[in-house]
Order: structure tokens, then C-alpha cells, then sequence
């Protein structure tokens, strides 16, 4: 996945991106497209941390959990998860969980689904009085401080909400998801120096437009499937989009490559034991963002359990592949 690094330069942006982070997205994909939780018959725990441009002063670090599965309900099929992350990118931090739901239709080869993301965001900020600084076309408004403050920290709370839907068959898988739609604002309120600071500080999550399509195609007479990929996020002021192509061998060894535009060439490689995934990626740098930088770093660590659906479930025979 991607993280066009803005959060470096324009600190109220620093989650704009977080969710499109990682470039082993097809593990974590119900994340940013609520539409995706429970879209399998597994009941799936995923857990992944990023290193992003290690080198760089104050480089960000991701951590996300998600778990999500299908469940049915007088015949009726919805999908539910729960999904945590924590972006820390110098002084600045955002936490994040959302509570994952989605309704599920047979249509066709395929299922369609419609789902919601409600989520509960706390920010936080430490840093020196002069960091705050706003710079042309951030979102933070201005912060007044008292000339004897060397330091201070802030943090506040919004509700976030998203949503998405999509489609999956046996050979592909697309989607699109708004998430941030209520476009949250955090007012930074309390913490350590709050009675000599006069607060006007806000944070402003813009509303993120995700798109994403991934298909699962078999070589004839080989051990091996290749697994093409595109996704692109947006807030609709700036773009970012990756294109991926992975294969798998013999359903238990995965590698491929990725380039993220104007920001990185990925390589990735997991393997597969029963149900357990561990997966690493690898981003060379380039672009704006490549100098001082050595690299970004990966780890995707995923378990499933088999649910037991009868063979009329919409999930009972679809390729296990398309996470």
C-alpha cells in the first residue's frame, strides 16, 4: 500500500493516508473498505507493523490489528470486524478503532456488499511551541503561547465514520470506500501547559476516497496464480495509487513487486503453513521522499480459522486467495 509522506511536511494530514500505508493490503483490506470485513468463510486475525523511510528524522511508524468474519443470520449474510491502528509520526499521533459491519447479497457469480465503519479517533501532539507553526494549506488554525513554555502536549477526540462497497467472485475483487465522510475535526484541548495556552488548534481529517481491484488468475498447468492489483487513494485534493503483481506458488509461497507513484518500488515475499501468513515487505525509496532515506520496512502476521459453512453459504466455494 501507499503513504504519500505529507504527514512529514503538513502535520494535520499525518492519518490522511495511514490506512493505504501498507503495501501487503490484500491482508488487511477490510480496513479501509468496511465493505471487505467477513468477505471470506474464515474468521480472519491479521496484525501488521510498518517502519516508513527509516533514516529520516521522526519517521513514521504504523501498527494496525484487524479481525474480522462472516455471520449468518436467518439465512442472511453480514460481515463484522473490529479494527485498531496507531500512526506515530514525530510528535504527532493518531489512535484509532472501528467497529466493522456490512450486509451481503448473493448477485450472480458474486457478492455485493454494503458496509459502514464507525470509529473513535484520539489525537495527539507533543512537541516545542515554534513546531506548530502552520504552513500554507494545513489544517491547523493558530495556537498562541506564552513566551516561557518550552514544551507542550495536546490531544482530542471525533467520531469517524466510513463507508464502502464491493463485489468478489472466484477471479477478482473491487472496491471503493469513502472513509473520514464526516470529515472529523479534533479540537486539541487538554493536556500538560493547557493553563498557558490559549487553544485555537484544530486537526482536520479530510473525507478519503479508497479504491481498490485485485484479481486471482491460474498459469494452466502450473503450481503458480497471479495476483495483479491497483489501488488508489484520494482526498481530493492530492492522489496517490500503487499497482502490484504477486504469484503464489503452490498455494503456500507468495512474492511480487509494487511501485507506488512518485514514492517507492516494493518487494514482497510470505509464506504460508496451515493457517498462519507471515509476510515482509521491503520499499526502496524514491521520488521526493528517497533522500536520507534507507528503506521501509513491513511485517504482516495473519491466522484464520475455518468457520465450517455448509456448501450452500455464498462463501463456501470462493477462492480463499482474495482476502
Amino acid at each position: 500500500m501507499l503513504l504519500c509522506l505529507l504527514s512529514v511536511q503538513t502535520h494535520s494530514q499525518a492519518d490522511t493516508f495511514s490506512q493505504l500505508s501498507f503495501t501487503q493490503v490484500d491482508h488487511l483490506s477490510s480496513l479501509y473498505n468496511p465493505s471487505m470485513a467477513g468477505n471470506s468463510e474464515y474468521l480472519r486475525i491479521n496484525l501488521g507493523g510498518r517502519f516508513q523511510d527509516v533514516g529520516i528524522e521522526d519517521y513514521a511508524r504504523n501498527f494496525i490489528g484487524v479481525i474480522d468474519l462472516p455471520i449468518e443470520i436467518s439465512s442472511k449474510y453480514i460481515g463484522a470486524g473490529v479494527a485498531v491502528s496507531k500512526l506515530n509520526c514525530g510528535g504527532y499521533s493518531n489512535f484509532v478503532v472501528d467497529a466493522l459491519g456490512n450486509y451481503q447479497i448473493k448477485l450472480k457469480k458474486g457478492t455485493f456488499a454494503f458496509g459502514v465503519d464507525i470509529g473513535w479517533i484520539q489525537s495527539r501532539f507533543t512537541g516545542e511551541p515554534e513546531t506548530i507553526a502552520p504552513e500554507e494549506g494545513d489544517s491547523y488554525q493558530p495556537m498562541e503561547v506564552n513566551d516561557d513554555l518550552t514544551s507542550f502536549k495536546t490531544k482530542g477526540n471525533a467520531l469517524d465514520i466510513g463507508v464502502g462497497i464491493s463485489y468478489k467472485t472466484n477471479s477478482f475483487n473491487i472496491g471503493i470506500a469513502v472513509m473520514h465522510l464526516n470529515s472529523p475535526s479534533i479540537k486539541m484541548r487538554e493536556g500538560d501547559g493547557a493553563s498557558t495556552l490559549n487553544y485555537n488548534f484544530l486537526n482536520k481529517l479530510p473525507a478519503t476516497l479508497y479504491f481498490s481491484a485485485d484479481g486471482n488468475i491460474a498459469i494452466p498447468q502450473t503450481l503458480f496464480t497471479l495476483q495483479p492489483a491497483l489501488f488508489i487513494a484520494s482526498d481530493f485534493k492530492r492522489f496517490c495509487s500503487e499497482i502490484k503483481l504477486e504469484s503464489t506458488y503452490s498455494k503456500w509461497l507468495n512474492f511480487g513487486l509494487a511501485y507506488r507513484l512518485n514514492d517507492a518500488v516494493s518487494a514482497m515475499l510470505g509464506i504460508s503453513f496451515k493457517n498462519i501468513f507471515i509476510g515482509y515487505a521491503y520499499d526502496i525509496p524514491a521520488g521526493h521522499f528517497s533522500q536520507g532515506s534507507k528503506g521501509s520496512h513491513e511485517l504482516v502476521l495473519g491466522y484464520r480459522i475455518k468457520l465450517g459453512f455448509d456448501k450452500k453459504h455464498i462463501y463456501s466455494r470462493r477462492s480463499i486467495r482474495i482476502m
